[in-house]
């Protein structure tokens, strides 16, 4: 018995294909391709669903919408590292920008209309600590013992030019946002400061210096107006300066252990970033294949424990400087050499023992 021509099966797709749709001509809806496709010889892209971009000049479909939608907030608990109360402040208020080292000017920072003195009491530079973008960029509460308060204390120790470059190096962090001249104007006399202190180079006051170049090569990775060799070159001397005052395998505490605790961060941040950096240059290479400045012995204990500035332990930031460094370009010469092997095989015995 032989079927109707209703129950036979269309040899016909019931839309015209995507190459016919373009040029805006007939279609012979043929299957598996189109015959007029065949005829002139093209690649018939056939019958199913495509993906359809807007054009620039189409404004019934525009793909940018003209509206402005806020993310509705989490009402599950949320889990938080590294955070203090301040910065759960600013998560529930909407009028902050996410980058929280770029406030509107309409926040409370009157403090700002007067650099502080010298002489001004702990009581008071804990009041200020709350509104400090500084305090922001590196996390810190508002308590003495933390890294934030460790640099006030450096800045206003006294009047000599250590504490001076500390402290204009903190104001040219807190006036970047607000007032370009004023920063470039802390910036350049902590620069000056800086220099001073370096020519002169107390070994006592060694601890100062390096925080006040810290701090300005900070200033300068924010600033996208300098050079993109000036923040190295500061980093290169915090460096510089930290390997001529410690001990290799030394254990240090209290203050210095957090100033050096800083410093080996970001220095396992620029390991990481200038391995990925295209425009890199020689100098920027060698820095970051300088040797390492831990707080602690390699064997110490406290390597293991976690450390506030960084939000990991010690030992995890030198297992990523170690896998960093065994990171090598296929063009480089050392790449899968003997040498190059074993250090692979020493960071793959670090991560698993």
């Amino acid at each position: 018995m032989q079927k109707s021509a209703s129950e036979r099966p269309s040899t016909r797709h019931q839309k015209r294909c995507w190459n016919c749709r373009d040029r805006k001509i007939a279609c012979d809806r043929s299957l598996p391709s189109c015959g007029n496709c065949k005829r002139r010889q093209d690649a018939c892209k056939g019958y199913g669903v495509k993906l359809s971009w807007p054009k620039d000049n189409d404004s019934r479909r525009s793909v940018s919408a003209k509206e402005h939608f806020l993310i509705p907030a989490q009402s599950r608990n949320l889990d938080f590292i590294n955070t203090f109360a301040q910065d759960i402040e600013l998560l529930r208020k909407p009028d902050i920008s996410p980058r929280l080292w770029q406030r509107p000017t309409s926040y409370d920072l009157q403090w700002l209309s007067q650099l502080p003195s010298a002489t001004t009491t702990s009581r008071s530079h804990s009041s200020v600590t709350a509104h400090l973008p500084v305090s922001l960029l590196i996390s810190s509460s508002t308590g003495v013992d933390d890294l934030y308060g460790l640099l006030l204390r450096l800045s206003f120790h006294d009047e000599e030019v250590p504490s001076l470059a500390t402290r204009h190096a903190l104001s040219a962090l807190s006036y970047q946002q607000l007032d370009k001249q004023k920063a470039a104007l802390h910036q350049s006399q902590a620069i000056k400061a800086l220099q001073l202190a370096i020519a002169s180079f107390p070994v006592s006051r060694a601890w100062q210096t390096m925080a006040a170049s810290m701090l300005l090569s900070i200033y300068e990775t924010i600033n996208f107006d300098s050079s993109e060799l000036s923040w190295s070159i500061f980093f290169c001397g915090t460096k510089t300066i930290a390997g001529g005052v410690t001990r290799t395998n030394d254990t240090y505490y209290g203050d210095r252990a957090l100033l050096l605790d800083w410093i080996f961060y970001l220095d396992t941040m620029y390991k990481f970033s200038i391995r990925h950096w295209r425009d890199k240059n020689s100098d920027q290479i060698q820095l970051a294949g300088q040797k390492k400045i831990i707080s602690k012995a390699i064997f110490a204990p406290e390597r293991q424990l976690i450390v506030s500035t960084s939000g990991c332990s010690l030992e995890m930031l030198d297992l990523i400087c170690q896998a960093v460094d065994a990171v090598l370009d296929r063009d480089d010469p050392c790449h899968l050499s003997e040498m190059h092997l074993v250090g692979i095989t020493r960071v793959v015995i670090h991560v698993y023992v």
